[in-house]
């Protein structure tokens, strides 16, 4: 019926009005098609870009949550790291050294102990473990010796500092003053252990 009506008032239109019709339902009937191909590629794009803005997020998300767990788990050498160190080791004469990780920290007596059993392997003599140090040093290591240590020990202590930072220790920072509880003994080299960093990623 809608189609018999339309046929029916399509034939009561004049010329002009028929040209006119004409016209547009031409336009019409071409530029459609266009515009829906257009708008349909303007979609798939729009899709297309958010689907990889989704990727992002989720890859950033996931790295942050990597870095958090990373942070937060226990201070301690990796596979990498005890071979890396045992191999440098193997450059010095073997002496004696100790360990001092701050008062009360468990996990830096645990870490020191790691440490300590790569330097017992390698021929070292282990004076001591204790938690007496007061120092932070954040993420870091240091190392002491008695100030009226002969220059053989002062340059063992040097190259054993850059030693550590090339296996991924970083070695440096000044202590405080009297902030390790007892004396560092004439030959010996006193590691001290900071804090690991709890820094959690924004």
């Amino acid at each position: 019926m809608l189609g018999f009506r339309m046929w029916n008032f399509i034939d009561n239109l004049p010329q002009d009005s028929l040209d006119s019709w004409y016209r547009w339902l031409t336009f019409f009937a071409i530029g459609l098609p266009i515009v829906g191909a257009i708008m349909g590629g303007i979609c798939g794009w729009g899709a297309f870009t958010v689907s990889n803005r989704i990727g992002d997020l989720q890859a950033a998300a996931l790295g942050h949550a990597q870095q958090t767990i990373d942070t937060l788990k226990p201070w301690h050498l990796s596979d990498d790291q005890q071979k890396n160190l045992t191999e440098e080791l193997r450059s010095f004469s073997a002496g004696k050294i100790l360990f001092a990780h701050r008062l009360m920290d468990e996990e830096g007596q645990h870490f020191a102990e790691q440490r300590a059993s790569i330097f017992k392997a390698s021929g070292w003599s282990i004076v001591g473990i204790g938690g007496n140090s007061l120092n932070e040093l954040p993420g870091k290591v240091t190392v002491a010796i008695d100030a009226r240590s002969g220059a053989g020990i002062w340059e063992t202590a040097d190259r054993l500092c850059r030693a550590l930072t090339r296996v991924g220790i970083p070695c440096g920072g000044d202590m405080k003053p009297n902030s390790l509880g007892g004396p560092i003994g004439l030959g010996e080299i006193c590691i001290v252990l900071g804090r690991k960093q709890r820094h959690v990623p924004d």
